[in-house]
């Protein structure tokens, strides 16, 4: 999604408004350049689906020669638990906050490939990689159904926040495996 930003470097208006809808492959299409090319998002967060297209709303305010893009975007997510593997649906909402800089008055810089703003060009501001790079950076790497989630048995699977652990309780340490052994051989009143 390009904005035009004729209206705000012309001096007609000093705030524009916008709203638009991307889906996350879309964004990992998305390259600002060669090296870029082929990075997906599902691949860098195996095991989470976006099933709905990230609604992303904002504005881009001049005050007096500083320009500050602001967008803030609702992403549906379905995943996993961590602990349990119960399936998750939920809802993550993310704000980037990036100064803008005009072309024109970036050509003396040596390194064009400054994350610290977003630059212009030919009029156009380009609103999805600033919003792609929040994404990596603060979407959560994994998610829990709950806060408590109590997790599967190592033993035996279960799901211990459903039912019990079908396990054997007495767990012996296998360098005293001998001695529960010989623990076991002896009559019930010697111990």
């Amino acid at each position: 999604m390009k904005l035009d930003m004729i209206p705000l470097l012309s001096g007609a208006e000093d705030t524009l408004s916008f709203s638009y809808t991307f889906r996350m492959d879309e964004a990992a299409e998305a390259s600002d350049g060669p090296e870029d090319e082929g990075t997906a998002l599902p691949v860098l967060f195996d095991g989470v689906e976006f099933p709905e297209p990230v609604k992303v709303t904002g504005t881009v305010v001049n005050r007096g020669g500083y320009m500050l893009l602001t967008q803030t975007a609702l992403v549906t997510y379905e995943t996993q638990c961590a602990r349990c593997l119960e399936p998750i649906r939920g809802e993550v909402t993310l704000t980037s906050e990036k100064p803008v800089a005009e072309e024109k008055g970036l050509t003396s810089l040596e390194n064009k490939d400054n994350d610290d703003y977003v630059q212009i060009a030919d009029g156009l501001l380009d609103l999805v990689p600033p919003m792609r790079d929040e994404f990596l950076l603060s979407f959560p790497m994994r998610f829990l159904c709950k806060e408590d989630c109590k997790g599967l048995c190592a033993g035996c699977g279960a799901n211990l926040n459903r039912e019990t652990c079908r396990c054997q309780k007495k767990v012996v340490d296998p360098r005293f495996a001998k001695l529960a052994a010989l623990l076991d051989t002896m009559p019930d009143d010697e111990e």
